[in-house]
This record gives C-alpha cells, structure tokens and sequence, in this order.
C-alpha cells in the first residue's frame, strides 16, 4: 500500500510542475546566442594568441561549455534575485492579510492578487502560489510547503522564514510580527546591495574596459607591426608564452568578476 501511495505522490508531484531554481534550463534561442558568442571569442583566440585555425576547432566546444555555465549561473543570480524580491512583497501582503484576520494558509494565497498587480502573471512567485494552493488542497501542511520552496530556491531569507514558521505554528507564536520581521531584513537586504551595486558598476564599467585592452593591443600589434609579433606565433616558445599569457588573461577576467560580485 505504502508504494503505490508513494507513486500516486509522485504523480501529483510532477502534475503541480515544480521549479528547481537552483538549476537553469537554456532556451533553444539562447542557446543559439551563446553558440554564436561562443564562435566569436573563439575566433579572437586563435587569431590574437596562435593564428591558427585549427585552435579555433580544438576550443570551441570547451569554450561554448564554459559560456553555458557561466550564463546558466548568471541567470540563476538573476533569478533568484527578483524570487527574493517578490518573495519580500508576499510577505508584506499576507502580514496585511492576517491583520484583517485572515488563516495564514488564505493570506497566502490572496497575496497572488497582489503580486499579479505589481509583477504581472509571469512572476514566479505568483506561480509558486499556485503551487501551494493545489498542495494545500492535497493536504500537504504549510510549513512542509515553505521548506519545499526554500530548498528549491536556496534562498538564506525563504530557508530562515520556513523555520520560523514552523516553531510559531507549533507553539502558536505571532505570526504578523514574524512575517513583518521577514519582509523588513529582506528590504534592508535589498536596499543596501541596491546601495552596493550603485556604487561598484562604474568599476564595473571601467573593468570591462579594461579587459579589452589586452585585445586590443594584440590586434593593433598584429595590422601594424606584424614582422615583430610574428614571432610568437611562428616558434615553439613563442606558443607557450602566448598560451601562458592567454591563461593569466582568462584568470584575470575570472578574478575581477569575483571582485564585483557583492553578495550581501
């Protein structure tokens, strides 16, 4: 009996369409982009750094790797940014919700209106409370709820306020203080990465300036004094240095990506 109520579970599981958003899925559209923007770096390096084209086929497919990675894990910072956001906002309109006298369960599934008004039908918030919704009505308790959601987002504020929630509804604490409480720390959050980002993205700017330079340099090298640099590619030395420059290079773009990423 235990296993075919398990299968059952799993079936309605995979009918509610839950979302990992800790995992990013990549369009065939963006695919196409990367792929070209994939050919275009590839082509930089083995024009600026060997002048071979056969490098050009040996990094592609480690090149368009690395740019699928790194795309995937930016849009999953993006994404979880505005999850926090929008998760904040439902805070506030469920603790307006429960003032009104409200259950927690249909404060929490009112604030969708809410959410529909500011983000429109396509946030992932108001999803995810139709997803509560339908697990509410398959009897799953709320408090499983939230921790289901804060491990599908990995989200420190959703994991802290499914904790909360389940010590209050088990010895019935105050419910609007600890949803208000939530929704103020995710504000300050906000406000001072908002305060953070502000201030670095003039870096940023001159950052990416000067990662071209590099470029640059090489190009301008190679159409006006190309007997001097035909050097490196030419000699068995030269490849090395070009290679060790090429990987310094790489680890520099790495590091100054890592230096502008606040995280608060």
């Amino acid at each position: 009996m235990r296993w075919l109520t398990h299968g059952k579970w799993k079936q309605r599981e995979y009918e509610l369409h839950v979302t990992d958003y800790k995992k990013y899925v990549i369009s065939i559209a963006e695919y196409v982009k990367i792929s070209l923007v994939s050919v275009c770096i590839t082509f930089l390096i083995a024009y600026l750094f060997y002048d071979n084209i056969t490098v050009f086929f040996v990094f592609i497919l480690p090149v368009e790797f690395m740019m699928i990675n790194v795309y995937g894990k930016k849009m999953c910072g993006k994404r979880k940014k505005e999850m926090q956001l929008q998760f904040r906002d439902m805070c506030i309109a469920v603790s307006a919700g429960l003032t009104t006298g409200e259950s927690f369960e249909n404060a929490v599934i009112d604030s969708g209106k809410e959410l529909m008004q500011i983000y429109g039908q396509d946030c992932y918030m108001l999803k995810e409370i139709s997803i509560i919704k339908r697990k509410l009505m398959l009897s799953i308790s709320v408090e499983d709820i939230f921790r289901d959601l804060s491990d599908r987002t990995d989200i420190e504020d959703i994991s802290t306020f499914a904790d909360i929630l389940v010590i209050a509804k088990r010895t019935g604490g105050d419910l609007i203080g600890i949803i208000k409480k939530a929704a103020d720390n995710i504000s300050e959050k906000l406000d001072m990465e908002r305060e953070i980002t502000s201030i670095i993205n003039s870096k940023k700017y001159e950052q990416m300036i000067m990662n071209l330079v590099p470029l640059f340099i090489i190009l301008y090298m190679r159409l006006t004094s190309g007997s001097v640099i035909n050097a490196m590619y030419d000699s068995v030395i030269g490849r090395v240095v070009m290679t060790v420059c090429l990987i310094v290079y790489i680890f520099a773009l790495w590091l100054g990506d890592k230096v502008t990423d606040v995280s608060v």
